[in-house]
């Protein structure tokens, strides 16, 4: 109870046990350590609710990682529901509720906020709440830190390893949430525009890349990669649809193609669906472009590939 009190678990002010408790008991698990003043614990318990925080002289900074189950946090203001491979990163000096779900396990990490402050950069304001996907690049090698850190305890370290290490955590701590702000805002939407554009187009062949490949690919969540084509004004499988017509239509270029060909090879579902888009975008249709551009000669159609190959790598 004294740690309870007074140690690194003191932003929790109550907690309950779900109904099922009064009749099958409550079971729990929980592991962890700490290096300096991050304190990092696993666990796995039966459905809980409290309240914590709200105490300005008392702040942390709690991430959470939900590998199973499901957890809300909510406060006047704001609510949020966590699934599996999600995180939180939630400020404690302001008060919230929260509720974790039947046979949840999760990742709990707490750092003080004067910690926080004192050794890692955290660009503009604090934020109260910010949720982001577990596979943010950022994210990774945070978690990747705290396997490291389950292996050996704080005492095992020197005091100058000790140090060095805490600061090393807080740091990735402080990374992962900015990022994951980042991510929320839409600050890195060019760089993830880059990023899926790229990926797109080294497998713009592949009959199952959609959106979820996509993010998969560039270690993103789906909503981050839709919410970053929608501020270009743009969305994610017309991008890719786009530029298989670019690629079908400098197909069409060579000597002896066969549209129904080129439709299948970029992956259209059938001959009349490519048709009709390559009208919609070109302004006619495959078999008339073909003849027109044999009617207009090899040679031009030549110079024409390579201007359309230049335009596609642009």
């Amino acid at each position: 109870m004294r740690e309870w009190d007074f140690g690194p678990f003191s932003y929790i002010r109550s907690l309950r046990l779900g109904p099922a408790a009064d009749h099958h008991g409550f079971r729990c698990h929980a592991r962890g350590g700490h290096v300096g003043s991050l304190l990092h614990a696993t666990h796995y318990s039966d459905e809980f609710s409290g309240v914590s925080g709200g105490v300005p002289d008392n702040g942390s900074v709690v991430a959470h990682f939900i590998r199973s189950g499901w957890a809300r946090f909510e406060n006047e203001t704001t609510s949020v529901t966590l699934r599996p491979g999600q995180v939180v990163f939630r400020d404690t000096t302001k008060p919230w509720r929260f509720w974790f779900g039947p046979a949840t396990r999760s990742r709990t990490v707490v750092v003080p906020l004067d910690q926080l402050v004192r050794h890692a950069v955290v660009p503009g304001k604090l934020p109260e709440i910010v949720v982001t996907d577990a596979r943010l690049a950022e994210v990774r090698l945070l978690t990747g830190f705290l396997d490291l850190a389950r292996g050996f305890g704080d005492d095992a370290l020197s005091p100058l390893g000790r140090s060095i290490t805490q600061d090393v955590g807080i740091q990735l701590l402080a990374g992962a949430m900015g990022a994951a702000r980042a991510a929320d805002a839409g600050e890195h939407s060019n760089v993830v525009l880059a990023a899926a554009r790229r990926f797109i187009a080294e497998h713009l062949d592949d009959p199952n890349l959609a959106p979820a490949v996509i993010a998969q690919g560039v270690h993103l969540s789906v909503r981050s990669l839709h919410r970053a084509f929608e501020d270009a004004d743009d969305s994610v499988m017309v991008y890719v649809r786009r530029q298989r017509l670019r690629r079908a239509r400098i197909d069409l270029m060579a000597p002896g193609e066969r549209v129904a060909d080129v439709a299948a090879r970029w992956r259209f579902s059938d001959t009349s669906h490519f048709i009709r888009h390559f009208k919609a975008a070109y302004g006619i249709t495959p078999a008339a472009f073909i003849k027109e551009r044999g009617r207009l000669g090899g040679g031009t159609a030549a110079n024409g590939a390579v201007s359309d190959r230049r335009s596609l790598a642009e």
